[in-house]
């Protein structure tokens, strides 16, 4: 299981240096209202460049991007503990550095 207020933490953690490249972002998550499971995303936009990568507490994560620079990615990802490697590439993806 992946623990979506880590993710926000993370996320959190990492938005400084976005800012500081020129990336704008923001995070949002779904309701708690029933559902089995529930997801967590984060959205970073950039120039010409934008990515989304949704993260669901089973583990499980959407990755997308796109861009002049950048046709259209996607990725799943399965069985994640943590985020981390799924939003280094999103931000890899996304953001270039001044």
């Amino acid at each position: 299981m992946l623990n979506l207020d880590d993710f926000i933490a993370l996320i959190t953690s990492r938005s400084q240096a976005w800012v500081e490249a020129g990336a704008t972002w923001k995070v949002d998550r779904s309701p708690d209202d029933g559902r089995n499971k529930h997801a967590a995303w984060v959205t970073i936009e950039q120039s010409d460049r934008e990515g989304v990568l949704i993260v669901w507490d089973s583990g499980e994560a959407e990755l997308e991007a796109a861009g002049s620079s950048v046709e259209i990615f996607q990725k799943h990802f399965e069985g994640l503990g943590t985020a981390d490697v799924a939003l280094d590439e999103l931000a890899a993806l996304v953001i270039r550095q001044p």
